[in-house]
Order: C-alpha cells, then sequence, then structure tokens
C-alpha cells in the first residue's frame, strides 16, 4: 500500500485472482439454486407478488428491494432467477465497500482477506440468493461504514453526503439498519468524535440529506399508520417469558457461533497454507505480518465486528425480542474484522495464495454440501411452518385447470397467503395478481371492484370463507415424500369464483413473468 501527496492511503486495484474468485463466487450461488432447488425461497416469491405495484412503501417492509426488481424488470424478463442475480449483486456491489473498508483497518492483505472470508458465511454464500430485505441492506451497512470512516478521518463533504445516501438507501430496506447507525454512535464516543466540530458538521450534513431523501416514505407511514412498525410489533415483540426468551436467545447465538465458525476454519486453513507456502518459497513467514493495528482501528474494527451481535443479543434477552436466525445477516457482516485483528496479532500470516486456496476449498465443501442437501431434500411438506420441497409448477396447473374448467376467461386475480398464491401466479401462464390475504391495504394495486367483477381463485384458508356463488372447490396435494417423519403432507384448498357479465377488457397490468415448469416425480398435476 502506497499514500498520496496528503497522506492518505492508496488501496491497488483489486487483483485478478480475487475477481475470479468472486466471479466464482457469484456463478455458484446462482447456478446451484437454479439447478437444485424446486421451490424458491418465500422471500423471493413474497417480493415478485409486491412488484405488481410501484407503492413507497408496503405492509411489511420500506420499498427498496421491491423497486430495484420492478427497475430490473424494465430491463430483464421478471422471474425467480432474476431475484437472485439481484440478490448475488447487491452482495458483490457490497464486497467493494468492505474491501476499501477492510483495507483501511487491516492493510491489503487483511482487506482481501475480511472480502473472501466473509463470502464464505452462510448468508453470503448458499443463503446469498434470497432476496430479501436482509440480503439487499447489505451493500448499504458497507457503503454507509466505510463513508462514516471516509467522513472522520478525510472530512471531505462528498463523503458525508454519500454516507446520507447510503443511510437513506438502508432506511428504505430495513429499519435494522438502526443496529449499525448505534455503532457509529459508539465510535463517537468511545473516539471522542464529537469534540471535533468538522465531525459533527459532517454527521448533520449527513443526517439531512438522509432525512430529504426519507421523505415521501416518512409521508407514507404517516398516511397509512406505520403499517411496517405494526408488522414488527407484531412479530417481533412476542412477549415471551424470561425462560423463553433463554431458549430462542441461546439459539440464535448458537447458530450464529456455527456460522461465525466457517470464517474461522477458513482463515486458520489461509494461515496454513501461507506459512506453507512461504516455506516452500524460502521467505520469512513474517514478512506478509500487516502488524497490529492503531488504537483508532481497533475501535472500528471490534465496534463494526462485535456491537451489532451484542445488541441483539440484549434485544432477545432485556427486550424480549424473538431473535430470528436469518438477523445473522446483519450480525455478521463484520465480523471477519474482529477474526482477522486477532489472527495477525498472533503471528497467523494471511497471504493471498494462502487465502485463495482456503477460499476455493470452503466454497467447494459449501456448493457439495448444497447439492448433496437439496437432493435429499425432495419431501413435500409444511416443516417447521416453511414451505420445504414441492412442485409449485404442478399446483399452480392444477389451480389453472380448475379456472378455466369454469370459463374461458384468463385468471386475473387470486386471493389468499402471499407465497402460495404468488407461486400460483409466477408459474401460470395467466399471472394474475395476488390480493394479499383479502386484505386491500396489504394489496393496493388491486382493484376490488374488478375483482369483484372478474371473479378469483380463493387459496385456502381463506376459500371456506367465502360467501358468493362458488363454481367449483378444488384441492392439491402434493406427494413424492422420502422423509414423511420431517413433516405433514401439504394440502392446498381452493375455491373458483367465475367472472360475471361485466368482466371485460385486457387483464390488470402487472409482470409478466416466464417460467420453466419443473416437475417432481409424484406431483402429479390434475388433468387440464
Amino acid at each position: 500500500m502506497v499514500s498520496d501527496i496528503a497522506g492518505r492511503r492508496v488501496v491497488p486495484g483489486l487483483p485478478w485472482s480475487v475477481r475470479v474468485a468472486l466471479a466464482t463466487w457469484a456463478v455458484l450461488w446462482i447456478g446451484l439454486p437454479v439447478g437444485f432447488d424446486l421451490v424458491p425461497p418465500s422471500d423471493n416469491i413474497e417480493q415478485l407478488v409486491w412488484s405488481q405495484g410501484l407503492e413507497l412503501g408496503y405492509h411489511k417492509h420500506p420499498p427498496m428491494p421491491t423497486w430495484i426488481l420492478i427497475a430490473a424488470g424494465k430491463v430483464l424478463p421478471v422471474s425467480v432467477p432474476l431475484t437472485f442475480v439481484l440478490a448475488i449483486l447487491g452482495i458483490a456491489i457490497g464486497w467493494y465497500f468492505l474491501w476499501r473498508l477492510a483495507t483501511e483497518l487491516l492493510g491489503r492483505d487483511g482487506g482481501l482477506a475480511a472480502v473472501l472470508a466473509t463470502a464464505c458465511i452462510a448468508f453470503y454464500a448458499h443463503r446469498g440468493h434470497i432476496f430479501n430485505h436482509n440480503t439487499v441492506l447489505v451493500p448499504f451497512c458497507y457503503a454507509a461504514a466505510w463513508y462514516f470512516l471516509r467522513g472522520v478521518r478525510f472530512g471531505r463533504l462528498r463523503d458525508w453526503i454519500l454516507l446520507g445516501v447510503a443511510a437513506a438507501g438502508a432506511l428504505l430496506t430495513k429499519y435494522q439498519f438502526g443496529l449499525l447507525v448505534v455503532c457509529f454512535a459508539l465510535i463517537g464516543v468511545w473516539l471522542r468524535l464529537y469534540t471535533r466540530p468538522e465531525v459533527v458538521r459532517g454527521v448533520l450534513i449527513a443526517a439531512g440529506t438522509t432525512l430529504v431523501l426519507l421523505l415521501p416514505h416518512i409521508g407514507w407511514l404517516f398516511a397509512r399508520d406505520f403499517p411496517p412498525f405494526r408488522y414488527a410489533s407484531e412479530m417481533i415483540f412476542a412477549h415471551l417469558t424470561y425462560l423463553q426468551r433463554l431458549s430462542v436467545t441461546g439459539g440464535f447465538v448458537l447458530q450464529e457461533m456455527r456460522d461465525a465458525l466457517v470464517p474461522v476454519a477458513m482463515l486458520l486453513l489461509a494461515g496454513y497454507v501461507s506459512h506453507r507456502l512461504a516455506r516452500g518459497a524460502g521467505a520469512a513467514a513474517g514478512e506478509a505480518h500487516p502488524g497490529t493495528p492503531q488504537a483508532d482501528d481497533a475501535v472500528w474494527i471490534w465496534t463494526l465486528g462485535v456491537v451489532p451481535f451484542l445488541l441483539l443479543l440484549v434485544l432477545g434477552l432485556a427486550g424480549g425480542v424473538r431473535l430470528e436466525n436469518h438477523w445473522g445477516t446483519a450480525a455478521m457482516q463484520f465480523i471477519a474484522l474482529p477474526i482477522i485483528s486477532v489472527l495477525t496479532s498472533r503471528g497467523v500470516v494471511l497471504r493471498l495464495a494462502g487465502v485463495l486456496v482456503a477460499f476455493f476449498a470452503t466454497q467447494g465443501a459449501a456448493a457439495l454440501r448444497y447439492v448433496v442437501d437439496s437432493s435429499l431434500d425432495n419431501r413435500a411438506s409444511l416443516d417447521g411452518g416453511r414451505l420445504r420441497a414441492f412442485d409449485p409448477a404442478a399446483l399452480s396447473h392444477a389451480v389453472l385447470a380448475d379456472w378455466h374448467r369454469t370459463t374461458s376467461e384468463p385468471l386475473r386475480y387470486i386471493v389468499g397467503p402471499t407465497v402460495i398464491s404468488g407461486m400460483v401466479s409466477v408459474y401460470s401462464e395467466d399471472h394474475p395478481q395476488v390480493l394479499i390475504r383479502g386484505q386491500p391495504r396489504a394489496s393496493p394495486w388491486v382493484s376490488l371492484e374488478r375483482l369483484q367483477s372478474c371473479g378469483a381463485v380463493y387459496i385456502s384458508p381463506l376459500a371456506p370463507a367465502y360467501p358468493g356463488t362458488v363454481a367449483l372447490e378444488g384441492n392439491w396435494t402434493a406427494v413424492g415424500y422420502r422423509r414423511p417423519s420431517r413433516g405433514k403432507p401439504l394440502r392446498i384448498e381452493w375455491i373458483v369464483v367465475p367472472p360475471d357479465t361485466r368482466c371485460g377488457g385486457p387483464r390488470p397490468p402487472g409482470p409478466h413473468w416466464a417460467l420453466p415448469a419443473v416437475g417432481l416425480p409424484g406431483s402429479a398435476p390434475r388433468a387440464k
């Protein structure tokens, strides 16, 4: 690493070997889900449903991921594979900011090792294709941390404005960004940044930029009575007893420890390979030692790396929040920084060649496990409340077959749970709009007047409650169990409410999905 005239660190370009490694990572975790996942992740289907309407917010979350999907749909066909690409692409953009941040704090070799080690964590590897608010938040968090560091150390107006832009993007993605804001505040306290007028002024500029960019969404929140906050309060604050808090939080801790062991093992392997390569080349092992970080660097490293996880534990134990394992996406974002700091301070050498060998070995092992698990997981069930392997194309075919038994009109609307209804829509030729759980506030893009005249398919559990004329009742049971003890058979019921004479004209506007039908042996669709 070299310095410019002003004494700032100048980061050399990303080595081609690292670019190849990250390209391999991207191809791997887009290609394997496309090739081996029979049923898409529920969150991806949910985003496809929400993309049927452009809104300033949605009933569960802020709008940024859906906006990204809608924008991408103007250029490429909207599909499940597109959601995989967008998820991995977002994380890949995040790698750039993590690389710059880690290089500033740990040196060149440490920065490259931080990116490659983080890319081995489950949330950014075999779960990276899940397009939801957790994965989309990742690049905004990395960018915000980088621009905050830049603003504090170099004081450029541009960096403070870009910090505000990154923070606005993060808050438009998920309010969980508040965890990182707390980290920034703690860094400010520990480094006494509040005593530096230029930093205070920069923070105010960043905050003002964020507020201006958030104004439309804030207006939407007030107009709609804060639906994401109400959803969060219902889902998160579960009024757990103290024993339940210990159980839930303990499970979360074990899950995150397991995930954190992957970069630790990868970096230890990298250190071993680096040592062997250095001996083979006749070089002194200490030549590549980056040295102990300065005091300021240590504050950034440990606050960003550890505090988000500790804050979640406080929320779980003291706040009674039911911690979800996928929140580890936020808890693990910077975990490689303290791991590398500890290892290098104890003499572990991380040469790029050794890191690359360890990276490819770890990614290969993860890919092999993914393929094996996907091949064995051919049961059709509801397991722990989550959809497991079944054929969504066969389900959609069965629903559409019943609809077209009653009318020659295209199916324009489905009323029911988000994921099941969304799968029927995504995998059908008619691509109907979804009225989520029959609640207009959740699907404001659906015209209730047109739905009443054009009919709909009502998916259970809403089907039995429909009071009007029912033309046909249907059901579909996924079969083809391999391990029935792992869940119960998945049975879905629906009713068909046919259109009346008032219905006519084109189908409602929306994305036109074109997805291949995937068959699961034993999941026989109903004849058309």
